[in-house]
């Protein structure tokens, strides 16, 4: 796999290389005099959960109901923007923990005390650059050399010649030590001189432990602490002020790690609202990471290194794309972001633009990362179940508090604590109660991909409780034929907006009836009460089951996409292989029905491809194969395997 490469520092942090293992995220510029680093905690978000459910939208409904069918639309629109929209209308936001900023000087400057952040000796004047990540480690480095005036004679120069020296800068989110870890090395001795701090606005207390240990505490949103220690060979370290001083070493290695409150069951289990004064809570969290720190930095950073790459094999390992070089290098990074985000040490799921977001908006809009499923990575999203319990809870208050209605129900974006009142003031994005659809198919999705029972026997009353929310707030129309959702998911009149939203319920229904149908219980009372629900809606085929929006979900859908149906695996080859994806190869990819696919093509014609399961789980045998508009009907060896040559007729 070929490793992502730059020539230059990074400007913004739009540039920088993200490195994660789950739990925490950091970007890094990658500057030579002057180094910053952006942090990141999956658990850090602006406060504690409290009821914003607007309890005034139940007693409102029916006049808005009633004047809709009038014709009034713009007085509904008013009504339901005072009655439905939450109080207050935002959720928690997710916010990044702070920066470290590193100002290296070389022994010219020694004692250097200048407050700036420029490049200072002749860091600005530097070649040989390079940048780049490794994916077989999920290592982010730079290099560089710069000039020197030190005789390389007199510090023992490791082949130098004395007229330059090159620093090497290593870093990455360790799996095995759960912190971050920065190493710094060079080439002569005793030439690496810096000074670290920790930065943020707002932030409560900064402490310094011991010689070379600072932590700061932040208590702006759920309470946390950051903290960093160095590791030096050949040198000095000390603390002065807020500042980590290390002077004339050979080599360093920075050690931090980020604790919140989150972590903590009591304040989980208050959803944050513990009422206790928020710096005793970052003085907890400053205990915890010093103890992961002191664990860490007991061990070598060759040690750490090597268990990185050990831990990071299952990148390179599974789902493999060849093909279009750009779409590979797209690939391969997305694949990348994929497991270092949801990786080992994860326990939530993501906003929406990953652990290292930079939108203090953002929230979470997706459940689960279809892209670690095809990537063969599901064994990461760990956190499905638990975050589903925790809806469930919020979205039934929310059934009942501002619908009056018993059930569960999701407006969509939703954020740490699971809240699933609306969020925002447009009418059309943020009020819509179709936000249950996605938490309804992630269950699905896992269990089609995996066959994992449990999750859908631990979420059967969330998917029980959605389809008694819909068949509540659904209203029946031509002479009780027909279902429809009033107010629309954005207040628009006619069938094109009646069709849209009843995709989505009948999506929800559909799903539901799978589900109790995997679990042989279809013939449950609600069953019934849903299947009659479902015919009378007026969209007859969803059509949005497989938009995802993410790249390697969509790439595989184009090659080789799949559903089950009636206990079976269909799978349709080479329907969207065209232009960039008109000639590749995909290996080790995973598909519905428990099923791994290696597959290879060129323009647009199959070449090879095969389907298997591994060894001893349970799996779908019987296939259904379409191949350019036609049907071919299989089962697989009871070894779990098939040679789709031996399928498809001899020509392909």
């Amino acid at each position: 796999m070929k490793n992502l490469e730059f020539t230059k520092p990074a400007e913004n942090f739009g540039e920088a290389i993200i490195v994660s293992n789950g739990r925490l995220g950091a970007k890094s510029l990658g500057g030579t005099g002057h180094e910053t680093i952006k942090l990141y905690e999956e658990s850090l978000w602006s406060g504690a959960w409290y009821d914003r459910n607007n309890s005034q939208f139940k007693h409102h409904l029916g006049h808005i109901r009633e004047t809709i069918s009038q014709g009034r639309l713009s007085e509904a629109k008013e009504e339901a923007f005072e009655t439905m929209t939450a109080i207050p209308a935002r959720h928690t936001e997710y916010r990044h923990a702070g920066e470290i900023h590193i100002d290296f000087y070389d022994p010219e400057h020694y004692g250097f005390s200048d407050t700036t952040n420029e490049d200072r000796g002749n860091f600005s004047q530097y070649d040989s650059y390079k940048r780049q990540l490794d994916y077989s480690n999920c290592v982010s480095s730079s290099q560089f050399s710069v000039q020197t005036n030190l005789p390389s004679t007199a510090d023992f120069s490791r082949g130098s010649t004395g007229s330059s020296v090159t620093f090497t800068r290593e870093f990455f989110a360790s799996v095995s030590g759960n912190v971050l870890v920065y190493h710094i090395e060079s080439s002569i001795p005793k030439s690496i001189f810096f000074r670290a701090r920790i930065e943020k606005d707002g932030c409560a207390k900064k402490l310094t432990y011991t010689n070379d240990t600072v932590a700061m505490l932040d208590i702006t949103g759920i309470p946390f602490c950051v903290m960093m220690t160095a590791g030096v060979s050949g040198g000095t370290v000390k603390v002065h002020g807020e500042n980590l001083i290390v002077e004339k070493a050979d080599e360093v290695t920075l050690y931090i790690d980020i604790e919140s409150a989150y972590r903590f069951h009591h304040f989980r289990a208050k959803s944050g609202d513990v009422h206790k004064k928020p710096l005793s809570a970052t003085v907890k969290c400053a205990d915890l990471a010093l103890r992961r720190i002191c664990f860490a930095s007991g061990t070598s950073y060759a040690s750490l290194k090597g268990s990185q790459t050990t831990a990071c094999e299952k990148l390179g390992n599974r789902g493999f794309f060849e093909g279009n070089e750009e779409l590979v290098s797209r690939w391969n990074y997305s694949k990348y972001l994929a497991f270092s985000q949801y990786g080992y040490c994860s326990t939530l799921p993501k906003v929406t633009g990953g652990i290292c977001s930079d939108i203090n908006a953002d929230s979470i809009a997706s459940f689960a990362n279809r892209g670690l499923y095809s990537a063969g990575l599901y064994s990461l999203n760990t956190h499905l179940k638990p975050f589903a319990k925790r809806m469930l809870k919020k979205g039934m208050l929310t059934a009942r508090e501002m619908y009056g209605i018993e059930g569960f129900v999701c407006h969509g974006p939703t954020d740490i604590w699971g809240d699933t009142a609306p969020c925002g003031t447009n009418l059309a994005e943020n009020l819509s109660p179709l936000g249950t659809l996605e938490i309804v198919r992630a269950i699905m999705d896992h269990y089609e991909y995996t066959l994992d029972r449990n999750v859908l026997k631990k979420n059967l009353k969330l998917l029980k409780s959605a389809c008694r929310f819909f068949l509540a707030y659904t209203v029946e129309v031509n002479e009780k034929q027909n279902l429809v959702m009033v107010p629309s998911s954005n207040f628009a009149i006619g069938e094109k907006q009646q069709a849209e939203d009843n995709s989505a319920i009948l999506e929800v229904f559909q799903l539901f009836l799978k589900a109790m149908d995997y679990l042989g219980n279809n013939s449950d009372s609600l069953c019934i009460e849903v299947k009659a629900a479902a015919d009378k809606l007026l969209a007859a085929k969803n059509s949005e089951v497989n938009k995802s929006g993410d790249f390697i979900f969509d790439t595989v859908n184009s090659i080789i996409a799949c559903r089950i149906s009636d206990s079976k695996v269909e799978v349709s080859l080479l329907e969207n292989a065209t232009g960039e994806l008109a000639t590749g190869s995909l290996s080790r990819i995973k598909i519905r029905g428990n099923l791994w696919a290696d597959i290879s093509w060129k323009d647009g014609r199959l070449e090879s491809g095969r389907l298997y399961t591994k060894q001893g789980t349970e799996f779908l045998r019987c296939l259904t194969v379409i191949y350019h508009g036609k049907e071919y009907n299989t089962q697989l060896s009871e070894d779990g395997s098939i040679e789709l040559k031996n399928v498809l007729p001899s020509t392909f």
